[in-house]
C-alpha cells in the first residue's frame, strides 16, 4: 500500500513539472485587458535573456553627506533661502579661469602666516593660482613672516587692540596706517618657501582716500614702472599694476589725509589665501567696521570664502557658558554678509588647548568644548558652515600630543601650533574643502567630478 502511495506521489509531481515546463514554453496571452502572467520555471537558474533587461543607466555613486576616512567634514547650515558653502565651491569650478579669493580672519593662531601658508600652498597646487596675496604694510609679527620678505617706511601703524584706534577705518585684519610723509612699501615672495610664491602678474595698493588724492608709482624688479593719481572721493580703492614680477615696490608721495592698508601680490587666475591676523582679536571687531567700508571692500576685492578662526582670547578659566558670545559671534556674520551676499562663510572652532587642570595634570581645558559647541551654534542660525577644529586634531589631550610629538607642533603653552602643526591643520582643512567641493559637483555637475581627490600635491 506503502509503496503504490509513493508511485502515484512521485508521478504527481513529474507531471506538475511537465506541465510547468509546457506553459513557459507558451508565447504570452491574454483576455481583453486581462493578461497571463507567463510561467517560467527556471527564471532563477539561467542567465537572465539580455535582450529582454532594460538598457542599463550609468550613473556616477554619490556618496552619502558623511565624510570619507580620516576626513573631518565641513558642516555646511545654508538654508534653501540662503546658499553657503556652495557658492564657494562655485567658484572652484571657475578657478581656472577667475581668481578665487579667500580670507582666513583670525588671530594669533595663524599670525605670521601659520597654517594659512600651507593651506594656501595646497590649494593652489590643486586648484591654481600664485603669489602670496594681501599683505598689510607692516604687522607685529611681520619679522617672523617666512612666506614674504617686505620693507616699509612712511607709516604708523594702529590696529583694533590700540588705544588710540579709530574704528571707522581698520580693514578686515583690524589694522589701518597713517602716512609720516611719503610711503614705501616694497614686497617679495620667498621663493625658498613655495615656488608658487616667488612670482606674481598683478599687484594691488589698497587705500582710502578721504577728498584727496593720491599719487603713487609701482616698479617691479625688472624697471617696469607705472604711475597712478586715484580718484579724489572718499572711499576704498585699489590701485592695479599688472606685469609679470618676482617683486613689486610701490611709493605714495601726495597722501594728505590718506590711509593706506596693504600690496597684494597674485596671479590672474587661481586660489589667492590672504592671511587677516591680529593678536588678541576676539573677532568681535569685525561688528564695527562700517557696512560702508565694507561694502567698497566687497566691491574692489571681492572673497569667495571668508573663514573666521577665533577663539583663543574668548576662553577663561572657570567659564564654560559661552553663549553670549555665541550671540554676538552670529551679530558679527551678519553684519559682515549683508555687504558680502554672494560670499560662503566657515567658522572655523577653537583647536584643544591643554592646561593645569584640578587633578594637576595637563590636559584638555574644560572651557574648550562649550566654547566650540557655541561657535558652532552660532553658524547653525545664521546658516552658515562650521569645521570642528578641535575634533579634527583628535580631541581630548591632542594639543599635548602636538607639543610632545617629533618633530615638534605645538608650543609649550599647549596653545599655539608652530609651522609643522600648522602644516597638520592646514593639510586637515584642505582635505575637508576639496572633499566638499568632490560631493557639491557629485550631486550637481557629474561631468566635472573627479572621484579620486586623495593625492598629496
Amino acid at each position: 500500500m506503502k509503496k503504490h502511495s509513493m508511485f502515484r506521489t512521485c508521478l504527481l509531481v513529474v507531471l506538475v513539472v511537465a506541465g510547468l515546463l509546457l506553459l513557459s514554453g507558451l508565447p504570452d496571452w491574454g483576455v481583453g485587458e486581462w493578461e497571463a502572467r507567463r510561467v517560467d520555471l527556471l527564471s532563477d537558474v539561467l542567465p537572465p535573456d539580455s535582450s529582454q533587461m532594460p538598457p542599463v543607466v550609468a550613473e556616477i555613486p554619490i556618496p552619502a553627506d558623511s565624510c570619507k576616512p580620516g576626513v573631518t567634514c565641513i558642516s555646511d547650515f545654508a538654508t534653501e533661502e540662503a546658499e553657503n558653502m556652495s557658492l564657494f565651491y562655485e567658484a572652484l569650478n571657475e578657478a581656472s579661469q577667475r581668481v578665487v579669493r579667500i580670507a582666513y580672519i583670525g588671530d594669533s593662531f595663524i599670525e605670521g602666516d601659520i597654517l594659512t601658508d600651507q593651506l594656501r600652498d595646497l590649494l593652489q597646487a590643486h586648484y591654481g593660482g600664485m603669489g602670496v596675496g594681501y599683505v598689510g604694510l607692516n604687522h607685529v609679527a611681520v619679522a617672523g613672516r617666512k612666506t614674504i620678505v617686505q620693507s616699509r617706511s612712511g607709516v604708523e601703524m594702529h590696529s583694533a587692540v590700540d588705544k588710540h584706534f579709530d574704528a571707522t577705518l581698520p580693514d578686515l585684519s583690524g589694522y589701518y596706517f597713517v602716512p609720516q610723509g611719503t610711503v614705501n612699501v616694497s614686497l617679495r615672495g620667498n621663493s625658498e618657501y613655495s615656488s608658487r610664491l616667488e612670482r606674481a602678474d598683478v599687484s594691488q595698493f589698497i587705500l582710502l582716500t578721504r577728498g584727496q588724492p593720491a599719487t603713487l608709482t609701482a616698479t617691479n624688479e625688472a624697471g617696469q614702472t607705472q604711475h597712478f593719481t586715484t580718484a579724489s572721493g572718499t572711499s576704498l580703492q585699489a590701485v592695479t599694476f599688472q606685469a609679470p614680477m618676482h617683486s613689486v615696490a610701490w611709493t605714495m608721495s601726495q597722501s594728505s589725509g590718506v590711509i593706506p592698508y596693504a600690496v597684494t601680490m597674485e596671479g590672474r587666475t587661481g586660489i589667492v589665501v590672504d592671511n587677516l591676523s591680529l593678536r588678541g582679536s576676539s573677532g568681535l571687531p569685525l561688528m564695527v567696521i562700517p557696512t560702508e567700508r565694507l561694502n567698497e571692500l566687497n566691491s574692489i576685492r571681492h572673497y569667495d570664502l571668508v573663514v573666521l578662526q577665533f577663539g583663543l582670547n574668548v576662553m577663561l578659566r572657570g567659564k564654560t557658558n559661552y553663549s553670549a558670545y555665541g550671540e554676538q559671534l552670529q551679530r558679527v556674520i551678519d553684519h559682515l554678509r549683508t555687504s558680502m551676499p554672494t560670499t560662503a562663510f566657515l567658522v572655523m572652532g577653537i583647536g584643544d588647548r591643554g592646561g593645569k587642570l584640578r587633578t594637576g595634570e595637563i590636559g584638555t581645558m574644560p572651557e574648550v568644548v562649550p566654547l566650540q559647541e557655541a561657535q558652532a551654534t552660532a553658524a547653525a542660525a545664521t546658516g552658515v558652515a562650521f569645521w570642528n577644529t578641535y575634533e579634527a586634531m583628535g580631541g581630548e589631550g591632542s594639543m599635548i600630543g602636538f607639543a610632545q610629538a617629533k618633530p615638534v607642533m605645538a608650543a609649550k603653552d599647549y596653545t599655539h601650533i608652530n609651522e609643522a602643526g600648522g602644516a597638520r591643520i592646514a593639510r586637515l582643512i584642505y582635505d575637508a574643502m576639496v572633499w566638499g567641493h568632490e560631493l557639491y559637483n557629485l550631486k550637481h555637475h557629474p561631468s566635472l567630478a573627479a572621484p579620486n581627490q586623495d593625492e598629496t600635491p
